[in-house]
């Protein structure tokens, strides 16, 4: 899946404090209308080069698949890695 320039441009006059991202997949698996990891660490590295987001915004990944992820702590250790954190059930964020 890939962001429209539209998009990026009216998300280039915000400064987000909180995203919450779809991680549908593992790395490189044809993800169609979903992302999968390698896609949501370079939108997050985009947001940042476009400070969109800064290192004080909360960025998670959610609608995690059984398809090509690993397990939760695995996931996590490489989310943490590049600046987001992987949801879970019954998580609850403070804004």
């Amino acid at each position: 899946m890939k962001i429209s320039d539209r998009a990026w441009k009216i998300l280039k006059s915000f400064r987000l404090d909180l995203v919450i991202l779809d991680q549908t997949y593992g790395e490189g698996k044809d993800a169609g209308r979903h992302l999968d990891s390698g896609q949501v660490i370079g939108i997050i590295s985009k947001m940042k080069v476009e400070k969109i987001i800064d290192e004080s915004s909360l960025v998670y990944a959610t609608h995690i698949s059984h398809e090509g992820n690993s397990i939760h702590d695995v996931m996590e250790k490489v989310a943490i890695n590049n600046g987001y954190h992987i949801a879970y059930d019954d998580l609850e964020i403070n804004i």
